[in-house]
């Protein structure tokens, strides 16, 4: 047998409240007073409960009491599946919802905040019959409650059950759809009093089943037509693609990668330090746990809505500095090596065999930040080699040879160090560069967070 959650949202209490609260207000006239001025009486309407015990609190608790008029009751007379209105239950709607920022004891601010996901089900059409009773002794009483109410259903209107925006069962359409005059049939009699005139209505309503809402784990990219920059570098280094839109990440903070990739500090939406920690970043977003919460790097793509290379690592609050975070990178996002490792990154100049660098193996290998040797002329330190900045150098055991000529490469090539993880990337228009460490503007990185 399916086992089933409990569910009931009221709606049928609902329904039956917002359709009595329709009739609230009516009056009726019992002539003018004294002074000339029209005496109205208030009509109050009622829902007719078939509790005994209510019905008698109504009688003052007296068999000799009758009820005063007038009045209106109104009860539920029969309820209709409405298969003409049945939709495929099996359907869903999707909905993506973004709050504004809750600071506590500051308010809401234009900051974008928690990020939802709304699935809604089909909703189940159920038609409600209601009888409306207006009680009165007096003919014209009656006449001018028939004539406001029949006036006003012409011969429906919306009813509104909920405030709730996401609520597509909110209005519910109530059509007037019979009138019986009179309860008494003619002769006359002495034994009752009161007349009653038994209005009909249709409510056409819904239920609904509940909906699965889902915070948004991954911090998607907004598209605006507004272009902004945050200085003249970045105004003056725009295309054409970039003039007609700005780019968003989690309220729109830089971030900067060390180079050894192992921390990223969070920076304010023009790139320079902030007091702002991360806990609050992700307080925002959902729920922050160690070694689970990411952070995702979108640099080896030129749109930032690519998301087919990213670059991931999990991270975790560094216990000195909270707006660090300790990245520790997965190295099966790292963009794999074209070129075999190298031992460093070296200025040529500065540095090599026996000062500053280890004595020369066969098989070490360096990346040149600088120009070395001249045709025909020979150094101590790296013999008659020839190299130009960007170049890769290794000695094969005798000599220092160009292993990678920068200037015969057009193509993109990645190397890596032999100790750690860094990447460098060989570009034809910037020479090497590292892909991963630096400051990363809003739009090019990601959080990554649970529920």
């Amino acid at each position: 047998m399916a086992n089933l959650d409990y569910f009931y949202d009221g709606s049928f209490r609902r329904v039956i409240m917002h359709f009595g609260r329709l009739f609230l207000g009516f009056q009726v006239s019992n002539g003018l007073d004294q002074d000339g001025n029209e005496d109205l009486q208030r009509v109050p309407c009622r829902y007719a409960s078939t509790d005994r015990q209510v019905l008698q609190i109504l009688r003052n608790n007296s068999e000799n009491a009758i009820l005063s008029a007038p009045f209106m009751s109104y009860h539920i007379t029969n309820i209709d599946i409405a298969r003409d209105r049945t939709r495929n239950s099996s359907s869903v709607h999707e909905v993506a919802l973004a709050e504004r920022e809750f600071i506590d004891g500051q308010g809401y601010n234009s900051d974008i905040g928690n990020t939802y996901q709304i699935t809604r089900m089909n909703p189940v059409p159920l038609d409600f019959e209601f009888n409306l009773d207006i009680w009165t002794t007096v003919i014209e009483h009656k006449h001018q409650l028939l004539y406001q109410i029949r006036t006003i259903f012409n011969p429906s209107l919306s009813m509104q059950i909920s405030t709730a925006p996401l609520d597509w069962t909110a209005l519910q359409e109530v059509e007037l759809t019979n009138v019986n005059f009179s309860s008494k049939s003619m002769p006359v009699g002495t034994d009752d009093a009161l007349d009653i005139m038994t209005l009909t209505f249709k409510v056409q309503s819904w239920l609904s089943a509940p909906a699965k809402v889902e915070r948004t784990k991954l911090i998607s990219t907004i598209f605006t037509n507004i272009g902004e920059g945050s200085d003249d570098e970045d105004i003056f280094g725009w295309t054409l693609d970039d003039i007609n839109r700005s780019v968003y990440t989690p309220n729109n903070y830089y971030i900067r990668i060390s180079e050894d990739y192992s921390q990223i500090t969070l920076l304010d939406p023009w790139g320079n330090p902030t007091t702002v920690n991360w806990a609050k970043v992700f307080d925002d977003y959902g729920k922050y746990e160690a070694g689970i919460t990411q952070i995702r790097l979108r640099s080896l793509v030129e749109d930032e809505s690519d998301d087919s290379i990213d670059i991931v690592g999990t991270v975790s609050i560094n216990g000195i500095e909270d707006t660090i975070l300790d990245w520790t990178i997965d190295v099966d996002t790292l963009p794999s090596t074209t070129l075999t490792a190298v031992d460093g990154v070296i200025d040529p100049r500065s540095s090599y065999p026996g000062s500053g660098l280890a004595s020369a193996v066969s098989g070490q290998r360096y990346l040149l930040l600088d120009d070395i040797g001249a045709d025909g002329a020979s150094t101590v330190a790296w013999g008659s080699l020839v190299a130009g900045n960007n170049d890769i150098i290794e000695y094969d055991g005798a000599d220092w040879i160009v292993s990678f000529d920068s200037s015969a490469n057009s193509t993109s090539q990645f190397v890596g160090t032999i100790s750690g993880d860094k990447r460098y990337q060989w570009t034809s228009e910037f020479g090497f560069i590292d892909p991963i460490a630096g400051t990363w503007r809003n739009g090019w990185w990601r959080l990554a967070i649970l529920d």
